[in-house]
């Protein structure tokens, strides 16, 4: 629930967990195309304080970051979260030998 949360700026950094956790390369590539798509959004906020002055292209590139990390990202967090939070199985005890 992270990203839903966070509109999406927590998204690269539960996908970096998760990727460490399942030492997955797919998953290290997803963390960096989240943080890619979070840092355009707000790089292109901080720099065009006024939402009118902003290029369309950009304006397309920023709200596809944010949305790709807010929905995509919680889509992605609720489909792997099994897999990440999964207890090990205890071991099986083997009778003593005697």
């Amino acid at each position: 629930m992270v990203p839903l949360f966070t509109c999406g700026i927590g998204t690269p950094f539960i996908m970096g967990h998760a990727a460490y956790r399942l030492r997955s390369a797919a998953l290290t590539l997803a963390t960096v195309l989240y943080g890619l798509g979070i840092g355009v959004f707000i790089v292109g906020a901080g720099i065009y304080g006024d939402s009118d002055l902003i290029p369309t292209w950009l304006d397309a590139t920023m709200m596809i970051g944010l949305f790709g990390n807010w929905l995509g990202g919680l889509g992605h967090a609720l489909i792997i979260r099994g897999s990440v939070f999964r207890q090990p199985a205890p071991p099986i005890p083997y009778p003593a030998q005697t």
